[in-house]
């Protein structure tokens, strides 16, 4: 009986033994998962260092990709624009054209605006004639493109400045610029671009005729501009 629980004991010693073993072989193999986890975890963060540059170079890149295509719609809406422009090209030194607008009605009192650039020649002058009854009787708002404007009247040829030349940031240089004009009895206000540059009290004509003019000054023979978006209001 003694002999029987010897061989038992011994039995159970070397399944004991064995279970041993194979716990050890299962640790060792759980270790090298866990050391390969460890490995994929270095291999993602280091992947991750690289990702994250990459994404941020990508969104930079698209951000400026947007940036140039939308200058380079904006240029192709400025060339259409100014293809579809009116033209007034002066050759001549000192010397001023202009066209006249709505039809040639005379207009008293009235609100006035349109879109000049200047796109030839060095800084001219051009702007809005108004209250006109002849080639020697008319006011002419003015404005240059270096960022100058002036009002004058002139009476029988005889040229009286009513507002000095001034500078304005309002005025854009190269680019489009936006004539506003109200003209009520002897109030004459001006604007650029929607900013007032002044405003006068003069009586010397009270209705006419309005034109878009451009002049060359002394020892100026060329000059162009393209206008748009003229539109002429009465008002009551």
């Amino acid at each position: 009986m003694i002999v029987k629980n010897a061989e038992g004991i011994e039995e159970i010693k070397t399944r004991l033994d064995s279970i041993s073993g194979e716990l050890n072989d299962l640790e060792d193999e759980i270790a090298s998962l866990t050391q390969a986890l460890t490995d994929m975890k270095d291999d993602f963060a280091a992947i991750e260092t690289q990702v994250d540059p990459l994404q941020e170079k990508t969104a930079d890149l698209e951000f400026k990709l947007k940036e140039e295509v939308g200058k380079l719609s904006s240029r192709i809406g400025d060339l259409e624009r100014d293809r579809a422009a009116e033209v007034i090209e002066v050759n001549e030194e000192n010397w001023m054209k202009w066209q006249e607008m709505a039809g040639g009605r005379v207009f008293g009192d009235f609100a006035l605006q349109v879109s000049i650039k200047q796109v030839e020649g060095s800084p001219a002058y051009y702007g809005i004639l108004f209250r006109y009854q002849d080639a020697a009787n008319y006011y002419q708002f003015w404005v240059s493109d270096d960022g100058y404007y002036g009002l004058a009247v002139s009476e029988a040829g005889e040229w009286n400045v009513l507002i000095e030349m001034n500078h304005s940031k309002a005025i854009e240089p190269g680019d489009w610029n936006r004539l506003d004009l109200i003209a009520s009895g002897s109030s004459l206000s001006l604007y650029v671009n929607g900013v007032l540059l002044d405003d006068i009290e003069d009586n010397t004509f009270r209705e006419g005729k309005v034109a878009v003019s451009a002049e060359t000054g002394v020892d100026q023979y060329h000059m162009k501009v393209l206008f748009d978006g003229f539109a002429i209001d009465r008002l009551e």
